[in-house]
């Protein structure tokens, strides 16, 4: 996690000012918690300069700051501090952590059905189809706990076909432009003038984030992506905050979707917009006995957990009688945390990049990444130094990265390395695809994969297509 400055914006509103009104600013009262896992990680000193950093700018502080800002109705801002974390390497990290912690993971395979005792036809496990060889198995269980997002729906009408939703998914989009194009130097909290929406603009490296849009999406899930409407809405917002970015489609370097699995409001709420439904999230059991987790955010899911573990250790005990004890795993590190002070193990690990024949930035790239993996990945520099060169010229990526994701990250396809381990997908304008065949001729060396020339034009090609996929609502409209 990286501690950042941010800012809601303060603007008229009817003759008022308003500070984002329904976003948590109360909290600002007490030590800031961005999420349960970083501010546990915070010391008291630490705690308490961050909440000493907050306070109110003036109209001329929050220019002087950011001068790309629009100045036409601007009162001020409340600055804070907040938390930016990879999305993706928290997820593989959490999966790490369960794997080391005795759990079994079985990725690129999908549930087909639910499998029941012969005795009062409750639930006894699953069927799983391995998707990348067919293969079908299927898995015992005292109980099923699903924790599917999006795909809970799916999973409960395999139980019952005629089931009602459970879901509202609402599809989120985020752009990514290059930083100097849209001119920010922190991350603003905002309300789009086209529809009162609060969004933001988040500083990442090089790039600036844009996001989010929020959208009813009733479609399969892995087919979400941007239309040229969610684009459209994005970039008008981003103009009328930062009117010199005057960003148009050919300033995105990228864009990503996302759908959000939200609990249906009641009749009550029926009204409400998808910005407006509740982020809270949800347990419970259905008929034959499998359980489900659904709602939620990414900054709760270590509440989410932990709810969803309490709640099914409570049934193995009352209902199958198991002696199964509850784990308190917030004090634990996630993988890759690196001993005592992080700034000190930081030079350390440039320094000793740079000892490998790396460049700085490389090596400072490598060590905010992997943590205390990073020795592992100089290690595989050490052993072959054309692994310390970058797999995308401009781009700190290096190929020992590539080896590493298939070795130690459970990498299987050029998408899961591109896409999801190490970003090149998104950071590079044209998705990497130009590298993508010597990708998969280096990951096709590792032992276990097993591709032969077939397997590895397939896996190009897949990954060009998902690349096109995301760029389509890119291009300019027809006549614009």
């Amino acid at each position: 996690f990286v501690w950042s400055q941010s800012y809601f914006l303060l603007e008229r509103e009817d003759g008022r000012v308003g500070i984002n009104r329904g976003f948590p600013f109360a909290r600002l009262a007490a030590p800031y918690r961005s999420s349960d896992v970083v501010a546990d990680d915070l010391s008291d000193a630490d705690r308490e300069r961050l909440v000493q950093s907050h306070r109110i700018l003036s109209r001329s502080a929050v220019l002087a700051r950011e001068p790309g800002l629009r100045s036409e109705g601007l009162r001020g801002a409340a600055l804070y501090y907040d938390a930016q974390v990879d999305d993706a390497r928290l997820t593989l990290a959490v999966a790490r952590a369960a794997h080391e912690a005795g759990a079994t993971l079985v990725s690129h395979a999908r549930v087909t059905g639910f499998t029941r005792a012969a005795s009062d036809g409750a639930v006894s496990g699953v069927r799983v189809v391995d998707a990348k060889t067919g293969a079908e198995i299927e898995v015992a269980a005292r109980l099923v706990l699903s924790a599917t997002g999006p795909w809970t729906d799916e999973l409960r009408q395999l139980l019952d076909p005629a089931a009602a939703p459970r879901l509202r998914p609402t599809k989120g989009v985020h752009i990514q432009l290059r930083r100097l194009s849209v001119g920010n130097r922190g991350a603003i909290t905002l309300r789009s003038p086209i529809d009162q929406r609060v969004m933001f603009v988040l500083p990442w490296g090089e790039y600036t984030y844009v996001g989010t849009t929020d959208t009813d999406y009733p479609a399969e899930p892995e087919l979400a992506e941007a239309d040229r409407d969610d684009i459209d809405y994005l970039v008008k917002s981003l103009n009328a905050i930062f009117p010199g970015a005057n960003a148009t489609r050919a300033d995105i370097v990228s864009s990503w979707t996302g759908v959000r699995p939200l609990v249906s409001p009641s009749d009550a709420e029926a009204d409400l917009t998808a910005s407006q439904t509740s982020r809270e999230h949800e347990i419970w059991r259905e008929a034959g006995g499998p359980m489900f987790v659904a709602g939620g955010k990414l900054t709760t899911y270590r509440v989410m957990a932990a709810d969803a573990a309490d709640a099914a250790v409570k049934i193995l005990r009352r209902e199958h009688h198991l002696e199964v004890r509850k784990f308190d795993t917030a004090p634990l590190p996630l993988p890759g945390t690196p001993p005592g002070d992080w700034s000190a193990f930081k030079r350390k690990a440039v320094a000793d990049g740079v000892r490998a024949g790396l460049r700085a930035s490389t090596a400072e790239h490598l060590a905010s990444k992997y943590g205390s993996d990073v020795e592992r990945v100089l290690a595989l520099v050490g052993e072959e130094r054309g692994l310390g060169e970058a797999v995308v010229e401009g781009h700190p990526e290096i190929w020992a990265e590539v080896v590493h994701a298939v070795r130690a990250e459970m990498a299987l396809t050029v998408e899961d390395v591109l896409r999801r381990r190490l970003h090149l997908f998104y950071d590079a304008a044209d998705g990497a695809v130009p590298v993508a065949s010597l990708v998969a001729r280096r990951m096709a060396a590792e032992v276990g994969l097993g591709w032969g020339e077939e397997e590895i034009y397939r896996q190009v090609q897949e990954y060009t297509r998902a690349v096109e996929r995301t760029r389509q609502a890119l291009a300019a409209r027809p006549g614009a």
